[in-house]
C-alpha cells in the first residue's frame, strides 16, 4: 500500500524463516524506528491501548519517536488476528493510515491513539 516496513529480517540479522515473534531489545527498536512517520503498535497480547498516554506509560522512550511527536500512532485491535479472512479490509486500513485519509471511523483493524496532524 506504499509504506516501507522498517523492521525487516535483513536489518535485524534474523532468519527470515523464524517464528512470527521475536525478542527485540528496545535500543535496537529505538534506533530503527525513532524516525518513522507512522507507528503501528501491536498491543493485542497485553490488551488494546486506548490512548497515547497509555503507550507512553508502558515505555517513556516512545516520546522521542517522530510518529509520536506528529500524532501518527495507531494500535492494532484484537480482531486483527481473529479475522484473518478479511485481508482486503486489513489492507484498506493500512492504506487509509499510510495515505493520511483521515477517515479513522472507517478503520476495522487499527485505531488511532493520536490523530495525524
Amino acid at each position: 500500500v506504499g509504506g516501507t516496513y522498517i523492521l525487516n529480517a535483513k536489518d535485524l540479522n534474523v532468519d527470515e524463516n523464524a517464528l512470527s515473534t521475536m525478542n527485540l531489545q528496545m535500543e535496537t527498536f529505538y534506533a530503527l524506528a525513532r524516525d518513522a512517520d507512522i507507528l503501528i503498535y501491536n498491543s493485542t497480547i497485553e490488551g488494546e491501548l486506548d490512548s497515547l498516554a497509555q503507550l507512553l506509560e508502558k515505555e517513556p522512550l516512545f516520546s522521542d519517536f517522530q510518529a509520536v511527536k506528529n500524532g501518527a500512532v495507531f494500535c492494532a485491535k484484537a480482531n486483527m488476528f481473529q479475522q484473518t479472512s478479511n485481508a482486503a479490509e486489513m489492507i484498506q486500513d493500512f492504506y487509509t493510515v499510510l495515505h493520511d485519509e483521515g477517515d479513522w471511523d472507517s478503520l476495522t483493524f487499527l485505531k488511532p491513539l493520536a490523530d495525524i496532524s
